[in-house]
């Protein structure tokens, strides 16, 4: 669906399915064309994270996966910013940030860094690590996560590990998604 859609300048067009059930998206009604291919409400994926470091509004949404310590944050966007081994992928609904990913690319994998999405369940976590998928299928995802996000990463084709309690009552575990496994 994302290839048949025009790419500008590192933004790439997608839709999902966020209306209620007689087709109405932000007060409007949804076209006929809309109604009929499913397609509900659009959604713009951002594929740089240069320009998102900037962005107030992705900080609060990130700050969810990499907690509320303001110095921790600031590094994170700092990376974000300057390592051009890392990406940032922002998922926005009606110009509002609902879904953020941050990745690094190694030259064996590609290593899944934060993943947080508001409101959760509507598969938006999908579409992130999908659109991650989607630039290099050749390389493994491979990400360090804790049990109550292991359904999240079975759902979409992951294998885990566990790595024992990393840090007082919390274990962690490794989950990996190989090589050219299109499943999501």
């Amino acid at each position: 669906m994302l290839g048949d859609m025009p790419s500008l300048a590192g933004i790439v067009s997608a839709t999902t399915r966020f209306a209620n059930r007689r087709g109405v998206y932000a007060g409007r009604r949804a076209t006929k064309v809309q109604r009929s291919s499913g397609i509900r409400c659009p959604m713009t994926m951002i594929r740089t994270g240069r320009d998102l470091a900037a962005d107030t509004r992705v900080h609060s949404l990130l700050s969810v996966a990499v907690g509320d310590a303001q110095t921790r944050l600031d590094a994170v966007l700092r990376r974000y910013r300057d390592d051009p081994a890392t990406g940032l992928l922002v998922v926005f609904l009606a110009d509002e940030p609902i879904g953020v990913a941050g990745y690094e690319r190694c030259a064996d994998r590609i290593v899944l860094l934060h993943i947080a999405t508001s409101p959760r369940g509507r598969g938006v976590g999908r579409r992130l690590v999908a659109r991650i998928r989607a630039d290099d299928p050749a390389l493994p995802i491979v990400a360090e996560t804790d049990r109550s996000a292991l359904g999240f990463y079975a759902a979409l084709g992951f294998t885990a590990t566990a790595l024992g309690e990393k840090y007082p009552g919390v274990e962690r575990f490794r989950v990996c998604l190989p090589a050219g496994d299109d499943s999501n």
